[in-house]
Protein backbone atom coordinates (compact mmCIF):
# COMPACT_ATOMS: atom_id res chain seq x y z
CA UNK A 1 0.00 0.00 0.00
CA UNK A 2 1.09 3.41 -0.89
CA UNK A 3 -0.55 6.37 -0.16
CA UNK A 4 -1.50 9.30 -2.78
CA UNK A 5 -1.90 13.12 -2.22
CA UNK A 6 -4.96 14.83 -0.81
CA UNK A 7 -5.69 16.56 -4.08
CA UNK A 8 -4.45 13.76 -6.55
CA UNK A 9 -8.15 11.74 -5.95
CA UNK A 10 -10.49 10.42 -2.94
CA UNK A 11 -10.39 6.84 -3.82
CA UNK A 12 -8.62 6.84 -6.64
CA UNK A 13 -5.41 8.66 -7.98
CA UNK A 14 -6.78 11.29 -10.95
CA UNK A 15 -4.89 14.21 -10.98
CA UNK A 16 -1.45 14.73 -10.97
CA UNK A 17 1.00 17.75 -10.50
CA UNK A 18 4.85 19.06 -10.30
CA UNK A 19 3.13 22.87 -8.60
CA UNK A 20 4.49 23.95 -4.79
CA UNK A 21 0.96 23.50 -2.48
CA UNK A 22 -0.35 21.34 -4.89
CA UNK A 23 -0.74 18.57 -2.35
CA UNK A 24 -0.84 16.19 -5.97
CA UNK A 25 1.27 13.03 -6.21
CA UNK A 26 3.67 13.18 -9.32
CA UNK A 27 4.10 10.36 -11.77
CA UNK A 28 7.22 9.41 -13.62
CA UNK A 29 10.72 8.92 -12.76
CA UNK A 30 12.67 9.74 -9.74
CA UNK A 31 16.37 8.68 -8.41
CA UNK A 32 15.98 8.14 -4.57
CA UNK A 33 18.53 10.28 -2.28
CA UNK A 34 19.28 10.54 1.25
CA UNK A 35 17.71 9.06 4.31
CA UNK A 36 17.24 11.62 7.01
CA UNK A 37 14.83 11.88 10.31
CA UNK A 38 12.02 14.56 9.46
CA UNK A 39 8.57 14.78 11.63
CA UNK A 40 7.45 10.78 10.26
CA UNK A 41 11.16 9.12 11.42
CA UNK A 42 12.80 8.02 9.20
CA UNK A 43 12.49 9.37 5.18
CA UNK A 44 13.86 8.80 2.07
CA UNK A 45 14.07 12.56 -0.68
CA UNK A 46 13.19 11.87 -3.88
CA UNK A 47 14.35 13.40 -6.91
CA UNK A 48 12.29 13.85 -10.18
CA UNK A 49 14.22 13.10 -13.60
CA UNK A 50 11.56 14.14 -15.66
CA UNK A 51 10.99 18.16 -16.87
CA UNK A 52 7.69 19.16 -16.14
CA UNK A 53 6.34 16.24 -14.23
CA UNK A 54 8.14 15.95 -11.61
CA UNK A 55 11.70 17.89 -11.37
CA UNK A 56 10.09 19.83 -8.85
CA UNK A 57 10.07 17.13 -5.99
CA UNK A 58 12.59 18.13 -4.03
CA UNK A 59 11.54 21.58 -3.64
CA UNK A 60 8.38 20.70 -2.86
CA UNK A 61 9.53 18.28 -0.26
CA UNK A 62 8.44 15.16 -2.04
CA UNK A 63 9.64 12.14 -0.12
CA UNK A 64 9.05 8.40 0.95
CA UNK A 65 7.69 8.45 4.85
CA UNK A 66 6.21 5.96 6.90
CA UNK A 67 2.49 6.99 7.81
CA UNK A 68 -0.25 5.65 10.50
CA UNK A 69 -3.22 6.36 7.69
CA UNK A 70 -1.33 3.38 5.00
CA UNK A 71 -2.57 0.68 6.99
CA UNK A 72 -5.83 -1.77 7.34
CA UNK A 73 -6.88 -0.26 10.44
CA UNK A 74 -7.36 2.91 8.80
CA UNK A 75 -9.33 1.96 5.86
CA UNK A 76 -11.62 0.01 8.16
CA UNK A 77 -12.28 3.17 9.61
CA UNK A 78 -12.62 5.56 6.80
CA UNK A 79 -13.17 3.15 4.33
CA UNK A 80 -10.22 4.08 2.12
CA UNK A 81 -6.28 5.06 2.89
CA UNK A 82 -5.02 8.29 4.35
CA UNK A 83 -3.50 10.92 2.15
CA UNK A 84 -0.11 12.83 1.94
CA UNK A 85 0.77 16.32 0.71
CA UNK A 86 1.74 14.31 -1.91
CA UNK A 87 4.33 12.08 -0.85
CA UNK A 88 4.39 8.39 -1.53
CA UNK A 89 3.68 7.71 2.44
CA UNK A 90 4.08 3.74 3.19
CA UNK A 91 3.08 1.46 6.13
CA UNK A 92 4.75 2.25 9.00
CA UNK A 93 5.97 -1.19 9.37
CA UNK A 94 7.17 -1.45 6.06
CA UNK A 95 9.05 1.97 5.71
CA UNK A 96 12.63 1.28 7.09
CA UNK A 97 13.39 -1.52 5.13
CA UNK A 98 11.90 -0.59 1.80
CA UNK A 99 14.21 2.90 2.84
CA UNK A 100 17.67 1.07 3.21
CA UNK A 101 16.97 -1.27 0.22
CA UNK A 102 15.94 1.65 -2.83
CA UNK A 103 18.36 4.57 -1.16
CA UNK A 104 21.18 6.50 -2.62
CA UNK A 105 20.75 6.58 -6.41
CA UNK A 106 17.48 3.60 -7.14
CA UNK A 107 15.39 4.34 -9.75
CA UNK A 108 11.77 4.36 -8.85
CA UNK A 109 8.45 4.94 -11.05
CA UNK A 110 5.19 6.33 -9.91
CA UNK A 111 2.75 4.66 -12.20
CA UNK A 112 -0.62 5.67 -13.20
CA UNK A 113 -2.75 3.83 -16.23
CA UNK A 114 -3.84 6.28 -18.82
CA UNK A 115 -5.65 6.22 -22.03
CA UNK A 116 -3.67 9.21 -23.35
CA UNK A 117 -0.42 6.22 -22.99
Amino acid sequence: MVAHGRNTGDEFAKSFSNSAASFKSSLGFYSTGEIYIGKHGKSLKLDGLEKGINDNARNRGIVMHAADYVSDFFIKAHNRLGRSQGCPALPIEFTEKIINKIKDKSCLYIYFPSSNS
